[in-house]
């Protein structure tokens, strides 16, 4: 992967002070490039580091909600602030009753997996959004695209991933009830013995073979393979026949789908595929969700913290579960300005827990970080984003309220309903 523009992104912040200074030796170790399981935020800005201070309040103490209203009948909104020892902190909560008819929580998405676009832009082709966040980490210096799953309803898989990157925030489409578990992506070729490793995805893991349908966006060539074209092969399908199988990766607008090795056995097996053969494949989430999206950890599990990193201070994005009220939560919490230092992993997942949930993911942050509302009939963006603006991100959560239709005379319902 290239991240040249999110090394150029971290070198203006620091000029412009967007750091907040120097980073510190205390955060030991930076964050591996080529590892995104490393990464605290897609733009790989390193963190303030929070100071060692003495917890002498609990958290409900330096907690005070400055604003709520309802966005929608089961969606409600909330600005808070925290008033910590280690510094103030501006956060938001939307809290959605999934259960509330007319209620909906599902995957927000750019037309084509690769180009990225702003939250808004995303949200505005649902007519009946009410709130939305931005999501899963994604290739900011290259492709553009998430790094894990996602699925919306009534669309199917979008991307996915077998392993590596598989913390995920679902709806059971048998339940109407959200989970946040790890979640795999199954792919196969019908009648060949290839292991899919990618659908959609940034790139095609090492030893592993992708699917890259036309919904994809342009073909990557080489990026497809992050430059390793020792050991690649491209085999182009259109209409269930192989039409070509090359070395040459391809660039730019294609039909039909590519498969991609990336490995000598790998490539020795698409070999196979001469033109003329029939191909048939099929990529799905085996728990059959009727959305899914991934993120970078899981924060909490059963109201037990799951991660232990309570050093750099980011922006944050965080989905969370509270059961009980059958809610799901929304939290993003503004970072690196004056007035809003971020959060540490740690914090953010101990202020899910105690905003009820007892499941929570973390998303991507840093920059990313965004939440529209709407108020008023008027979307708009209700944190303040660290790069100054909105930034163009991969994909997103987004809530939708649909009015119920009215019951008509004498008590009965109307079609919808019945």
């Amino acid at each position: 992967m290239r991240y040249f523009p999110a090394l150029l992104l971290s070198l203006a912040l620091a000029l412009t002070g967007g750091l907040m200074g120097p980073a510190s030796a205390e955060r030991g170790e930076p964050a591996d490039p080529d590892n995104p399981r490393t990464w605290q935020t897609s733009d790989q800005i390193p963190g303030r580091i929070a100071p060692d201070v003495e917890v002498t309040r609990a958290l409900e103490d330096t907690l005070e909600r400055e604003w709520w209203y309802d966005a929608a009948p089961g969606v409600r909104v909330a600005k808070w602030v925290d008033r910590g020892p280690r510094g103030r902190v501006r956060f938001f909560v939307v809290r959605t009753w999934w259960d509330h008819k007319g209620v909906s929580v599902d995957y927000a998405h750019p037309p084509k997996v690769k180009p990225t676009e702003p939250l808004s832009t995303m949200l505005r082709r649902t007519p009946d959004v009410v709130a939305g966040i931005n999501g899963d980490f994604f290739d900011i210096g290259d492709t553009g695209a998430p790094l894990g799953l996602g699925r919306a309803r009534g669309e199917g898989l979008i991307n996915g991933i077998d392993y590596g990157w598989n913390s995920a925030f679902w709806m059971n489409r048998k339940t109407g009830a959200p989970q946040i578990d790890l979640l795999h992506m199954k792919a196969v070729v019908k009648g060949r013995d290839l292991t899919i490793t990618n659908f959609n995805s940034p790139q095609v893991k090492p030893n592993g073979i992708g699917i890259y349908g036309n919904r994809w966006g342009g073909a990557s060539g080489k990026r497809w393979v992050d430059g390793y074209t020792r050991y690649a092969r491209a085999v182009h399908v259109i209409n269930g026949k192989v039409v070509s199988n090359s070395t040459e990766l391809p660039w730019g607008e294609f039909k039909g789908y590519y498969l991609v090795a990336r490995g000598e056995k790998q490539r020795r097996q698409l070999r196979r595929l001469h033109i003329g053969s029939e191909v048939s494949t099929r990529a799905w989430l085996p728990e059959s969700p009727s959305m899914a999206i991934t993120g970078n950890a899981i924060l909490l599990k059963d109201r037990k913290l799951q991660v232990t990193d309570d050093g750099e201070m980011h922006p944050r994005t965080a989905v969370g579960i509270d059961r009980d009220k059958k809610q799901v939560l929304f939290i993003v919490a503004d970072g690196r300005a004056r007035l809003s230092r971020g959060y540490t992993m740690v914090e953010l997942a101990r202020l899910m827990r105690h905003m009820g949930a007892e499941d929570a993911l973390n998303l991507d942050g840093g920059g990313s970080s965004t939440l529209i509302t709407r108020k008023d009939g008027a979307l708009s963006v209700r944190n303040v984003p660290s790069d100054g603006a909105e930034r163009y991100i991969a994909n997103g959560l987004q809530v939708t309220y649909t009015a119920p239709p009215k019951r008509g005379k004498k008590g009965k319902q109307g079609k919808r309903d019945r």
